[in-house]
Order: C-alpha cells, then structure tokens, then sequence
C-alpha cells in the first residue's frame, strides 16, 4: 500500500512582524507588549518634577516594563512605570532667589555668618539681601528690604540701620561720608554730615562740628532757636526753653 504523506504548510513568522510594529510604535512615544516579547515601553506621560525618563521592554513572556514615568504612568502592554525620579527644584532652594551655596547662618550670629551687606533669614537660616528692622543687615543700610552699601546721599546709613537720606537744609548735614568706626573698609557704610561749615547751608545749623572723634555733623550755635523735641540739633546738645545752650 502506498503510504500518503501530508505536507503542512510553515507558518509565517508573525512574532516577527509584530515585534518590528512595536519597535515603529515605541520611536514615536508609545508602547506595546504581550504576546511572547515584551515591546518598548513608551515614553513618560509626565516626568517627576525636575527630571524626565524613559524605558524600554522587559523580557519575554512577562509583559514589557513600563518605561519610567514621573506620575505612575504607564507602556501600554508592559507593567506599570516605575515612579519618577526627578527632584522637585523647590526643595533646599535657597532664599532669595539667590546663589545655591548661600550661608547658613543664625540669626543671633549674623555679623560673623554672613558676608557684608547680607542678613540673615530666620526662616530659612540662609544668608539673604532681604532685610528689616528685625533682620539688619552686615554692614551698610536697609532701604525698602534691601541691604544697601549705606553710601549714597539717597540711602545712607551703617551698622544695619534703616537708611536715610541726607540734605543741605536739613539734619547733620548734606554730605553721605564713611562711616569710620569698623573694622571692614568695604562694608562700614556711612552718615549724614559735613566737611566743612560751607557745607551747612540752613540759617540756624550752620556750623560743622565733631560729633565722635572721626565724624563730624551741622548744628545750630548757641543763643539759636531750636526744638526741645531735637535738642541734639544743638551743638552743644541742649536745648533750653526754645534756645540752644
């Protein structure tokens, strides 16, 4: 008896063609698995706040691993993303907007924690250009809560103090000089005064005086009028019954 033999057809490698789509479909941001190879997982949805990942297919008969994402995103086929990686940029920003490495400080010890012409911030314990009557500044002067170098006619000022401006007719004296009693010539800021009397233009403060040893202020003369509020307006620092001592 002839014996009769049946031919079976081979079948086409589809495993095949489905893994090249896949490879098509990941390029383009998007995943997919299953089947008997895991594909490339897509593309993070949304990445951590600060970093970004991506993934590719895991191994075969278990689904490929989702790419990593930064929201619990997921490659379609594959197992669910890792969490994102990305650091939030808020956390340790430093203060102020200002430098990474800016000091840390105390508030209590600012004159020796923080550079010139900074404050320190009792919320952050960060050296700051931030400043208030309650967080002075090394140095110079306060002027709308920022540190000022303390020598400009328009903001004058020293030992953290808030600024002031200096005028001809008015207060000690016209001129913003350097602030004398520090240790740092680059951060002592200065004060309101004069060099000379010619510098003293108002009728009744008309004389340059030494205040301190090294500064020097307009006040008013004796027998000139003045105001028991300011007796300092004085020269003498006395100011009796509307008159200067």
């Amino acid at each position: 008896m002839r014996a009769v033999v049946t031919v079976v057809p081979r079948r086409f490698a589809i495993p095949s063609l489905a893994f090249a789509v896949c490879s098509a479909l990941a390029l383009a941001g998007a995943g997919c698995g299953g089947g008997s190879s895991g594909g490339h997982g897509g593309a993070s949805a949304t990445a951590g706040t600060g970093g970004a990942s991506s993934g590719h297919g895991g191994s075969a008969g278990t689904g490929g691993r989702g790419g990593t994402t930064g929201t619990g995103g997921t490659a379609l086929g594959g197992a669910s993303g890792t969490g994102g990686s990305g650091v939030d940029a808020s956390v340790d920003a430093p203060p102020d907007g200002g430098d990474s490495d800016a000091a840390v400080c105390s508030p209590d010890n600012y004159l020796f924690d923080c550079p010139e012409h900074f404050a320190c911030d009792a919320t952050t314990l960060r050296c700051t250009t931030k400043c208030s009557s309650t967080q002075p500044c090394r140095g110079g002067c306060c002027k709308g809560g920022t540190c000022q170098p303390g020598t400009e006619m328009t903001a004058c000022g020293h030992d953290g103090m808030a600024c002031g401006g200096c005028s001809a007719g008015l207060g000690d004296g016209p001129l913003c000089l350097p602030w004398p009693y520090n240790d740092s010539p680059t951060r002592p800021g200065g004060y309101c005064g004069c060099s000379t009397s010619t510098d003293c233009t108002s009728p009744t403060s008309n004389v340059c005086q030494p205040e301190l040893t090294l500064t020097k202020r307009c006040c008013a003369p004796s027998n000139s009028s003045c105001s028991t509020v300011n007796p300092r307006g004085c020269c003498s620092g006395v100011c009796a019954a509307g008159t200067c001592g």
